[in-house]
């Protein structure tokens, strides 16, 4: 039987304006490039899946939605523990997802105890000390060059060319600035003058766990001001060429030395399913490697992340690597994560089929021909929701369902559309003849009144309105045009009163 799969992830556009952050507050959130890429994933291996704002709603949805796993990638928004801030809910409502627990996540966000918690198990990581305050003594035994950053920050926010400190006045002001930017410790540590390399991994310690190669960031390629370290404008606008070499060019002996470092960090951690360890080589040591940082939600954005470009230098495409973390967690929670056939026809009779081009989008087809007034395909819910998700479709006032069969889902839009949404009947009705091999498409603002995603849209029909937004936000002239559910039509009584 086929999973069901809810993709949690706190999307970069879905972030709470909040008067005081600093400007990068939100970097390492998400993109719908990637939600939408593992959420297709999962669907062309067969599983139901769908994508949820990890956000305090999940409390009431999680439960309507039933799903059997969570993919959970939520970096949260507030709080020096907000990488748990999901899994604990996602325990709290017996759920099993996918990465690091509640621990693991907060641990490894914090990193001055990752570094305290790594050197009590004799892995080496540079010498540092938490500051407080910019007027703090300094520990005697740190020498210039130090390191300056933020302690609960990730995706390099907080680094720049400035990080580096070659005496006290820019010691103290580099503090005084985080500290008024980030408001939290302020992590200063000993400067590892070298390359940087990152080792991602797929699997369980107890179970099957793969290292991937050693990703190297090349940053001799990059401009002189970034002093040699990978900063957050090389990791969020790198420009036209992101400069990297995987596999590292590392002798047998230093690979397989950070190999097992980074297995050691995995397991000592608490990562499960997927992290990503990075080093620093100490270029006055012999390359002698140090742990910088542990990521124990790394970034999988296809075609761009650290992981995912390690993934790919390896021979894993990027299909594999969602369903290696996948299967990973499916094992380690009891659960069958065997491969289904996606769904095609809506109802088994063979007159609809998902289409998928090469860039991964759909749409459904018609495989026999349709007159005005046929059914073109029945629906049912797979659940019901008092607020309109992105997969979900409004049937009645205050009711979103998310269809059954889930080939009803990648039914687009159109604002000349080939069927509309009978409520009564429960099926989708076409509008206009339909031969076979044409799309089917709908209006959506004949059913939603407020689009949880407003979009742009590019139909190319003469009848094109652009923005949708939902029929609330439509004159009534225009509506007149289409077929309206029966809860938009008493909507619209309502707001004419």
């Amino acid at each position: 039987m086929p999973l069901t799969v809810a993709v949690l992830a706190n999307l970069e556009k879905n972030a709470p304006q909040i008067d005081g952050l600093h400007p990068d507050a939100w970097d390492e959130l998400d993109s719908e490039r990637t939600t939408d890429a593992i959420v297709a994933v999962l669907q062309n291996a067969g599983h139901r899946a769908f994508f949820l704002e990890g956000d305090l709603s999940l409390v009431d949805k999680l439960p309507a939605l039933r799903p059997d796993i969570c993919f959970n990638l939520c970096e949260g928004h507030l709080g020096p523990s907000r990488e748990s801030h999901v899994p604990a809910i996602l325990e709290m409502l017996r759920i099993p997802y996918t990465a690091g627990g509640v621990l693991c996540q907060a641990l490894t966000l914090d990193k001055p105890l990752t570094q305290r918690v790594l050197a009590s198990h004799g892995v080496r990581v540079p010498d540092f000390q938490v500051f407080h305050n910019a007027d703090q003594p300094l520990d005697p035994t740190l020498r210039y060059p130090l390191f300056v950053k933020p302690s609960r920050e990730g995706s390099s926010i907080g680094i720049d060319a400035a990080s580096i400190v070659r005496d006290e006045e820019e010691l103290r002001r580099r503090v005084a600035d985080q500290l008024e930017h980030y408001r939290q410790p302020i992590l200063v540590e000993r400067f590892i003058r070298g390359r940087e390399v990152t080792v991602g991994l797929i699997g369980n310690v107890d179970d099957t766990l793969t290292v991937l190669p050693p990703l190297e960031v090349d940053l001799h390629s990059y401009p002189g001001g970034e002093c040699g370290i990978y900063t957050s404008q090389i990791k969020h606008d790198p420009g036209d060429t992101y400069y990297y070499t995987c596999p590292a060019p590392l002798t047998p002996e230093l690979e397989r030395e950070i190999r097992e470092l980074a297995v050691t960090v995995f397991g000592e951690t608490g990562c499960r399913d997927v992290a990503r360890v990075d080093f620093r080589l100490d270029a006055d040591d012999s390359d002698r490697p140090y742990v910088i940082e542990v990521n124990a939600l790394p970034g999988i954005s296809p075609g761009w992340s650290d992981l995912a470009l390690a993934a790919e230098a390896s021979g894993m495409a990027y299909d594999d690597l969602i369903l290696g973390v996948f299967d990973a967690a499916c094992r380690r929670h009891g659960l069958d994560p065997a491969r289904q056939q996606p769904a095609s026809d809506t109802s088994g009779d063979g007159r609809v089929r998902v289409v998928s081009d090469a860039e991964g989008h759909h749409g459904l087809f018609a495989l026999v021909p349709f007159e005005p007034g046929d059914i073109v395909a029945p629906y049912s819910a797979a659940c019901r929701l008092p607020e309109a998700e992105r997969y979900t479709v409004q049937v009645g006032e205050c009711e979103h369902i998310l269809m059954e069969p889930e080939s009803l889902r990648f039914i687009n839009h159109s604002c000349d559309p080939s069927i509309a949404l009978d409520t009564a009947a429960m099926a989708f009705r076409a509008v206009k003849p339909i031969q076979p091999g044409g799309e089917l498409t709908f209006f959506y603002p004949s059913t939603e009144w407020a689009m949880a995603e407003p979009f742009e849209c590019w139909c190319g029909s003469p009848r094109c309105l652009g923005r949708i937004s939902g029929a609330g936000d439509l004159p009534l002239e225009l509506l007149a045009g289409y077929d309206l559910a029966d809860h938009i039509k008493a909507l619209l009584r309502d707001a004419q009163r």
